[in-house]
């Protein structure tokens, strides 16, 4: 039994947009980054780019995304 790994015809990447207002700042990054990883995906591999495609949106004031902690 060989293992199968996800060809570049078979992975299908999506958009996700994030929207960044009002959230922590670490856990936008953290969420940002398993997006763009593919860890979320039954096909992961760590050593292929599985990942999707994200943007991040900040609307309104520059405050609206804050850091938590002693920061």
């Amino acid at each position: 039994m060989s293992t199968e790994f996800p060809s570049k015809n078979g992975m299908i990447r999506q958009w996700h947009v994030i929207d960044a207002q009002h959230l922590v700042l670490g856990k936008l990054a953290s969420k940002a980054a398993m997006l763009l990883m593919g860890k979320a995906k039954p096909i992961f591999t760590p050593f292929l780019d599985t990942g999707d495609h994200v943007i991040v949106i900040k609307r309104g004031q520059s405050q609206s995304i804050r850091p938590q902690g002693r920061r």
